[in-house]
This record gives C-alpha cells, sequence and structure tokens, in this order.
C-alpha cells in the first residue's frame, strides 16, 4: 500500500464517528447540558488565567440568589457527568479547578448551593500538588480522585 494514502492518525476518523455516534444517542436535555458545561468550562478557564484569584474568591463565596434547594442525586450525576464529559473534550487544559468552578455555576443556576474546597498535598520532598473538588449536600460532584491524599486549605460557598 502506497503510504501518501495512509491516514496520519489512523484512529481519527473511526473515533470521530463513536464521538458522534454516542452523541446522537444523548437527549436533548443531555446535550444541552454537556453544551452549558462546555461555555462554564472556558468562562473558568479564561477567569483563572486572566483575573487575580483574590476577585474571584468572593464570587465563589456567593449563594444561590433563588431559594436554596438540596440537590438530588440525579442531579449531582448529571452535572458531574456533563462537566467530565466536556472536560475531556474542550480543547484547552480543563483540570480540577475549572471542572469545580463550572459545577459550581450549573448548580448555582439551579438554585443549588455548593461548597469549592482547595486542598494541597506532598509530591516527593520539595513538590506540593494542588486539588480541587466540589461538593453539594453529602455529594462530591467533580474532583473526588485525590481527596483523601490532599489537606484542604480553603473553602468557598
Amino acid at each position: 500500500m502506497c503510504s501518501a494514502f495512509s491516514p496520519i492518525w489512523p484512529n481519527t476518523t473511526s473515533s470521530m464517528w463513536n464521538k458522534l455516534t454516542r452523541l446522537r444517542g444523548m437527549s436533548g436535555t443531555e446535550r444541552l447540558l454537556i453544551a452549558e458545561a462546555a461555555c462554564f468550562l472556558g468562562l473558568a478557564r479564561l477567569l483563572i488565567v486572566l483575573v487575580p484569584f483574590r476577585r474571584i474568591a468572593p464570587w465563589l463565596e456567593r449563594r444561590p440568589r433563588r431559594r436554596p434547594t438540596v440537590p438530588g442525586p440525579a442531579l449531582v450525576r448529571s452535572v458531574r457527568r456533563a462537566v467530565l464529559t466536556a472536560a475531556r473534550h474542550v480543547p484547552w487544559n480543563a483540570a480540577c479547578l475549572p471542572q469545580a468552578m463550572a459545577a459550581k455555576f450549573m448548580l448555582a443556576r439551579r438554585g443549588c448551593p455548593s461548597t469549592l474546597h482547595l486542598g494541597v498535598a506532598r509530591k516527593g520532598a520539595d513538590d506540593l500538588i494542588a486539588h480541587a473538588w466540589l461538593e453539594a449536600g453529602n455529594a462530591i460532584v467533580v474532583g473526588e480522585p485525590g481527596v483523601d491524599a490532599v489537606t484542604p486549605i480553603a473553602r468557598f460557598g
């Protein structure tokens, strides 16, 4: 076979086809939730890059404007799934802090209070790693992996 016709990324076409097939299999509500999560991930990323954290922190402390409601497990699962799915597919780095911020924004839109946690852990003798996670009610919405290894240093909400 002539190498001029071999694809540069052999699995790109099938991978893209699989993603489109999964997207088509979702309900309209799920697609909208993933699109909302992608928008909020972008907003969170811009805030992190462009705005000093001391200006972001008071905004993260705010409670939802609506009468607070306890988020049900279905809502927590839906928001978690949408944020994690969008985070895997956006073209920028959507690590734990933007994910936690996006999920917090999404829950606040639905009148659900949540708490964003920041923590640190040692990685070796001289390195520290940071981690962020979001809790709503008694459930961790995003950022659960790694929570046990970190020491909480700040809480917002």
